[in-house]
């Protein structure tokens, strides 16, 4: 068995998965969406550099919807490319839980083990963002939100919606 993950993926066009479909008979895609700010935040930090505030508001001069959080246009590219039974999308404010591991491992055709989902790893210390960067960044990121809860409906994690 091989893995790969890389968030670079979500920028790929349908040609790009068709390939890797195309490579082995038994590859899968799982798409694990995380709320739109809170990926954006965790962006925004990453990119940082040690200037959080200057990387902040570059990400909102920026507007629209940055490339990595266009989840409708991700949902298309792989509704277009991978068939039903060999991609998975998920949530991830849903995935630490023994129900959603087994889930994950029984689409890969691995087995399960129980995990320590108590335990936070690679949080980068960066705390929550900002209160008027967040309600900014929901209303340039509202397109996404729409395209998701019609999509998955109350699938939506709840956070997604309060």
């Amino acid at each position: 068995m091989l893995a790969d993950v890389s968030s670079y993926y979500s920028l790929l066009d349908a040609e790009a998965y068709r390939a890797m479909a195309a490579a082995h008979p038994e590859t899968r895609f799982i798409l694990l969406l995380r709320d739109p700010v809170a990926r954006a935040w965790s962006d925004v930090n990453w990119r940082a550099g040690g200037d959080a505030s200057a990387a902040a508001e570059r990400a909102l001069d920026e507007g629209g919807i940055p490339a990595r959080s266009d989840y409708g246009r991700m949902l298309d590219v792989l509704d277009a490319a991978v068939p039903d039974e060999r991609k998975l999308v998920l949530f991830h404010e849903h995935l630490f839980t023994d129900t959603a591991m087994a889930r994950l491992t029984d689409f890969l055709g691995i087995t399960f083990c129980a995990g320590d989902y108590g335990r936070a790893v690679n949080t980068g210390g960066a705390g929550d963002a900002p209160e008027a960067w967040a309600a900014q960044m929901r209303s340039n990121l509202a397109p996404v939100y729409d395209v998701v809860r019609a999509r998955f409906g109350d699938r939506v994690p709840s956070v997604w919606r309060d």
